[in-house]
């Protein structure tokens, strides 16, 4: 068995990074829509729908941000 005594960096980002980046971008959008449709004051049930949705993708990213956090604990 070999015994890691130093982390090499490597270049780009690790997956749960990319799949913050990728929760990111599908929050901003969410918002966005629903921010466009109150003020269109159109599809009030979508719009619900959506705020239900951004409060899920918003757990989500807590969660992939602990499960980063976790990871740098480990290995630092």
């Amino acid at each position: 068995m070999k015994l890691i005594y130093e982390t090499v960096p490597k270049a780009g980002k690790c997956q749960i990074c990319l799949r913050i980046d990728v929760v990111t971008r599908k929050l901003y959008a969410s918002k966005t829509k629903v921010d466009r449709w109150m003020h269109e004051g159109r599809n009030p049930v979508t719009t619900q729908i959506e705020k239900d949705n951004i409060n899920l993708i918003q757990h989500e990213l807590m969660d992939l941000n602990a499960q980063k956090m976790a990871k740098l604990r480990n290995v630092a």
